[in-house]
């Protein structure tokens, strides 16, 4: 049986698309025949269970501040000296390393054992979103890490030519958790206002939230039926709101699920362009999906882009407003049907799985190159 050791860092009271994603691909690896546990380097402290433990040196907070990242730092270095023995205690034939910020320690478990490296952003474009000083840093700590990789699993295409060609790589998008798909709900079909629903999380301007608000504001007196809902980032980011948008603020799962489930139509990433963005595999695309929800974006998706009930704009500025026509028709269209189940099937986490798996496999087979 193979055995992996899962290596990330997230906070798992707030990054929850990622834990869901993580626990989809342990399920499907699973099912491969593997067996997986997750090593989670996590800014706040957290209840271990049988297949996710946590390290955790001291409770920081997920900000953007330069106070707030240097103590989030200093808990990556102090909790990995923990980590790394407890890894070293499981022993694995191969580990899978979620990208994150190179620290000390990291590389001395990646040249120990053989490691695969999912990595989930362009690699330009992250340098070039900071200051010189912190690109030449962040370029530099890159390095460190992929010096010591014997594969990567690159979430788009994009970010796969992002890559040095010499390194083995191969794309898997981020599939479906699971479909919760209703093809006729009452609370869809007979529902007299309209839904429209936009997921994400706070600090990430490449989202597109302003974009969406701007196209509110366009429909209070010609669209009344059209109800505008904003989860993930706080109001003090977003401006002034018009009386048709309904800010939901951060949600749990269980909150966030029982809001998609009555949502018409999803709205994804909008403004790809502040990013240098033209590709995505985008959790919340996969969230409007797992429930069938048509929506509207306006940068490629790997794996949704030319499907029906999914309207792909261009990655411009007021995407939404410049195709006005376009998206009222769209949801006027879509906003009582879903995406088809058989389309949704072909894109699970399941149909991805064989392939991790078999890349995982090999790269365990052949060790250290």
């Amino acid at each position: 049986m193979l055995k992996v050791a899962y290596l990330i860092e997230a906070d798992p009271y707030t990054h929850l698309g990622v834990i869901k994603k993580v626990c989809s691909q342990i399920e499907g690896l699973v099912h491969q025949g593997a067996y997986v546990k997750v090593f989670c380097i996590s800014p706040k402290k957290a209840i271990n269970s049988d297949t996710f433990e946590y390290f955790n040196a001291f409770d920081t907070k997920v900000e953007n501040g330069f106070i707030s990242q240097v103590k989030r730092y200093i808990n990556r270095i102090l909790s990995f000296k923990v980590a790394y023995e407890r890894i070293n205690d499981y022993c694995p034939d191969v580990i899978y390393l979620r990208e994150g910020v190179y620290y000390p320690g990291l590389s001395k478990i990646i040249k120990k054992y053989p490691t695969v490296l999912e990595v989930n952003h362009v690699l330009g474009n992250i340098e070039k979103s900071k200051s010189p000083m912190l690109s030449y840093f962040f370029h530099y700590l890159r390095g460190l890490t992929f010096k010591h990789i014997d594969a990567v699993v690159a979430i788009s295409n994009e970010v796969q030519r992002s890559l040095n060609p010499t390194l083995k790589s191969t794309v898997i998008s981020n599939g479906l958790s699971a479909i919760y798909h209703h093809s006729t709900n009452s609370n869809i079909s007979n529902n007299s206002d309209i839904k429209i629903i936009m997921v994400g999380s706070p600090g990430q301007p490449w989202q597109g939230f302003d974009e969406l608000i701007n196209f509110a504001k366009s429909c209070v007196l010609s669209y009344p039926r059209f109800k505008f809902y904003i989860a993930g980032p706080a109001k003090s980011e977003l401006g002034s709101i018009p009386h048709n948008v309904n800010l939901l603020g951060f949600l749990d799962k269980k909150d966030l699920d029982g809001v998609l489930m009555t949502a018409n139509i999803g709205i994804g990433t909008l403004a790809g362009y502040r990013k240098g963005i033209n590709e995505v595999s985008s959790l919340k695309h996969r969230a409007y999906g797992e429930y069938g929800i048509p929506f509207i974006t306006s940068v490629y998706d790997t794996d949704f882009s030319g499907l029906a009930g999914v309207l792909s704009l261009e990655n411009k500025e007021s995407s939404l407003i410049n195709n006005r026509e376009d998206v009222i028709n769209f949801i006027e269209e879509y906003h009582n049907k879903r995406i088809l189940k058989l389309d949704l099937l072909k894109i699970t986490e399941k149909e991805k799985s064989e392939s991790r798996y078999l890349l995982l496999k090999s790269v365990a087979k052949f060790g250290k190159s």
